[in-house]
């Protein structure tokens, strides 16, 4: 079984709207210009990378923006050009929201459990409900049409509706989860751990308990997830964010601690109590051997520092055929942290971790929103046969990746504002680039706006 990274393709509507409650980048950035274009071309040539250190990479099309069901709910109505400048001078919140292009942080799209985790043997699907914010929140229904066409094989793959749409139940997928894979002495993989990052229960009747902000994740959306994929009760871990690091800017977990079969880094202030879990949880005392967790403390980094540079929103991976350990890919901003640049030496010069190697990517105009290397893709471990299972459009291959580029150059613009977004003749230059990839990918009609 091979862990697959699958990233999304940035959409044409990439803007600086500040949407993001509790996502200080996105927060700081609000209303500057952005550059689709950029944007679109960092995200590729980080999947080439991948594709090229790991031999697979799959992709995620965007969805259609604006959403006009949302436009329409909100009591605008009329045509395109009325519908656009009445919403853009009386909610230009609910207009940037229309617009949004946060589905590239295909980290939230879902929560995936491999077959050799589940009950039936199947790879479980659940996407997420993405419900604390009402411009994520319009995602859900297409990601989950999209997982059951890429993954649309009964034999192999099993889908679940998302948790129920409420604040008690608020899922924020896989940038709270992560799996802690371990080999015994004679290479035989031993069950995996699933950890699992909450912020609150779910149940609580105040949120008098947080300081700022109320925490996205919820361990009772979890708990779904986790009987809905059939997991072993006993194989599941629960750890709660510590809210302070909430409130400083930790609104996903993958944004302070990144892990990968069994290696596991996270900073000291990650987690409620800062409790040394990985060295005492008597279910991981069994794995000591080789299970190789790296806790930063706040002294060899900040959490601000590790914020700043999204040090631990990094992508682990998997060298081709597991010959040369791991790599270690981080946003180009850790350079920009002298003890973030140390860590790393430190980490890749210590023979006891498997991380042999390490990559930068430019991915500032994602990280400017609030998104690094970690955030852009979903993990799917997969089988061989699994993977011949998958959607062939669903591959990033030599044959499309650069018909891709070209694309993006075509009919990307490299200025974009909200402001400009009141134009309709933007929307029929984003359908018409959304026809043309599906054309690219043999997709065939996709979008609502393809099939009318």
């Amino acid at each position: 079984m091979k862990e697959i990274s699958f990233d999304g393709i940035i959409g044409p509507t990439h803007l600086y709207s500040g949407l993001a409650i509790g996502d200080l980048n996105s927060q700081s950035n609000a209303h500057k210009i952005a550059n689709p274009k950029a944007a679109a071309l960092e995200g590729l040539n980080k999947m080439a990378l991948i594709k090229q250190l790991t031999g697979y990479q799959g992709l995620f099309i965007p969805p259609y923006r604006p959403h006009w069901p949302l436009l329409h709910n909100m009591g605008f109505k009329g045509s395109r050009s009325k519908i656009l400048k009445q919403s853009y001078k009386k909610a230009p919140q609910l207009l940037a929201s229309a617009f949004s292009a946060s589905s590239m942080w295909v980290a939230n799209m879902a929560t995936v459990s491999p077959s050799s985790d589940t009950l039936d043997n199947k790879v479980h699907f659940t996407p997420a409900n993405l419900c604390y914010h009402l411009h994520r929140s319009i995602e859900t229904s297409f990601n989950s049409e999209l997982l059951k066409l890429w993954f649309n094989d009964e034999k192999y793959f099993s889908h679940h509706p998302p948790c129920p749409f409420t604040l008690m139940t608020s899922d924020e997928g896989a940038a709270n989860h992560s799996r802690i894979q371990i080999q015994d002495e004679k290479s035989n993989d031993l069950p995996a751990i699933n950890l699992f990052v909450y912020g609150r229960y779910g149940n609580e009747t105040t949120i008098n308990s947080y300081n700022k902000y109320l925490p996205r994740q919820t361990r009772l959306s979890q708990e779904i997830i986790c009987r809905n994929h059939m997991l072993d009760d006993k194989q599941c871990l629960f750890i709660m964010q510590n809210h302070k690091a909430v409130d400083a800017g930790v609104f996903h977990n993958d944004v302070a601690a990144v892990g990968h079969q069994n290696t596991f880094i996270y900073h000291e202030k990650a987690f409620k109590d800062d409790k040394n879990y990985f060295d005492s949880h008597p279910l991981l005392e069994k794995y000591n051997q080789s299970f190789t967790p790296i806790k930063i403390t706040n002294e060899q980094l900040s959490l601000e520092e590790a914020l700043s540079c999204y040090l631990f929103n990094s992508q682990i991976i998997t060298l081709k055929n597991n010959q040369a350990g791991m790599a270690i890919i981080m946003p180009q901003e850790v350079n920009n942290i002298p003890a973030a640049k140390k860590l790393i030496k430190n980490i890749i010069d210590n023979p006891v971790n498997p991380i042999t190697e390490y990559h930068f990517v430019n991915v500032t105009e994602s990280l400017k929103n609030g998104g690094g290397p970690a955030c852009l893709r979903l993990r799917i471990p997969l089988t061989n046969n699994e993977q011949q299972a998958v959607h062939p459009s669903a591959w990033l291959n030599d044959n499309n990746e650069p018909a891709i580029r070209q694309w993006i150059e075509k009919h990307y613009r490299d200025k974009l504002t909200l402001e400009d977004c009141q134009d309709p003749a933007f929307c029929v230059e984003i359908e018409t680039a959304l026809d043309e990839l599906c054309q690219i990918l043999n997709l065939g009609s996709v979008y609502e706006f393809q099939k009318n």
